[in-house]
C-alpha cells in the first residue's frame, strides 16, 4: 500500500469514527455530515469521494457497530474459562449497556425491515455470529445443567428465530421492550426467575 492509500484509509477511518460518535450519541437525523467533516477534519467533499451520501456512511458505521458488539458477545460466550450462569449475567449487562448507549432512532433504523441493505446485513451477522454462539452457549449451559434438559436444543433455536423474525418497527420496540425481550429469553431457558 503505497502512501496516498494509506492517507485515504486514515481519512475514511476518521470519517468513521466521527461519525459513529455522533450517531451513537445524537442518532442519525441528529448527525450530519457537516458535523462529521468538522469533527473528522476533513472537507464534506472528501466524504461524499470516498461515501457518496450519507446512507452509506450510515451503513458502514452499522456494519462497525454490529462487529464490534458481535465480537464482545463472541469473547464471552467462548471464554472457556467462565461458568455459564456467568457468561450469562455477562451478556445480560452487556446487553444492556449496548442498548443503553445506542440512540433510540439507531435502534429502529437496525430493526426496521425496510433498509434492505441493513435488513441483510443484521440477518448475516445473526445467522453467522451470533446463532452460532448462541447454540454454543445453549448446549454449554445444558452440559452444566443449568438449561432445562426438557427442552430441546432445536426448540430452543426455533424459539431463538422467531425474536430474529420479529418485525421490530411493527410493534415500536425500544430499548425497554427489547431488555425485557433478551431478559424472557433468558431467564426462561434457565428455567427460574
Amino acid at each position: 500500500m503505497d502512501g496516498f492509500q494509506r492517507r485515504a484509509k486514515r481519512k475514511q477511518h476518521s470519517i468513521l469514527a466521527a461519525a459513529e460518535n455522533f450517531i451513537i450519541t445524537h442518532g442519525l437525523r441528529g448527525t450530519t455530515i457537516q458535523m462529521i467533516a468538522k469533527a473528522a477534519d476533513v472537507s464534506q467533499v472528501s466524504i461524499y469521494n470516498y461515501f457518496e451520501h450519507k446512507d452509506r456512511v450510515i451503513y458502514e458505521v452499522m456494519k462497525r457497530l454490529l462487529e464490534n458488539q458481535t465480537k464482545t458477545f463472541e469473547s464471552i460466550v467462548y471464554d472457556a474459562s467462565k461458568t455459564f450462569d456467568k457468561k450469562l449475567d455477562e451478556l445480560l449487562v452487556f446487553t444492556n449497556n449496548a442498548l443503553d448507549d445506542l440512540h433510540e432512532d439507531v435502534i429502529a433504523y437496525l430493526f426496521n425491515r425496510n433498509h434492505k441493505a441493513m435488513t441483510e446485513l443484521l440477518d448475516w451477522y445473526t445467522t453467522n455470529r451470533i446463532m452460532m454462539g448462541m447454540d454454543h452457549l445453549i448446549r454449554e449451559g445444558k452440559k452444566e445443567g443449568v438449561v432445562l434438559n426438557k427442552i430441546s436444543e432445536s426448540s430452543i433455536m426455533a424459539f431463538l428465530g422467531l425474536y430474529k423474525a420479529l418485525d421490530f418497527s411493527t410493534y415500536h420496540y425500544h430499548k425497554t421492550t427489547l431488555k425485557d425481550l433478551v431478559h424472557m429469553f433468558f431467564y426462561g431457558i434457565r428455567g427460574q426467575s
